[in-house]
């Protein structure tokens, strides 16, 4: 569990950084930081999930343990990628 707050962390410093927007951006990195732990949790459930649904199973166990960490990396862009997306249209 602490990764997944660290990869939601990470991913909303590093997405701030890189798309940092302009000077009255309602996005701050508080702001950037929930959205990524918030996706990475949803995305860590849900990846084994749709997996599951998909109808693909995983076979070894490192195999695994990774499809809720590339749900959680998966989840985390999405709620920042959807989450810049609805303040910049929200703004305009």
């Amino acid at each position: 569990m602490t990764w997944f707050v660290l990869i939601g962390f990470m991913l909303g410093v590093l997405g701030k950084l890189a798309l940092p927007g302009p000077k009255d951006d309602p996005m701050g990195y508080i702001l950037a930081i929930i959205l990524g732990v918030f996706g990475s949790f949803v995305g860590s459930f849900l990846g084994p999930f749709l997996l599951a649904v998909v109808g693909l199973y995983v076979s070894g166990a490192s195999e695994r343990a990774m499809v809720p960490v590339l749900g959680a990396i998966g989840g985390a862009l999405a709620a920042l990628l959807l989450g810049r997306s609805t303040l910049r249209t929200r703004k305009q």
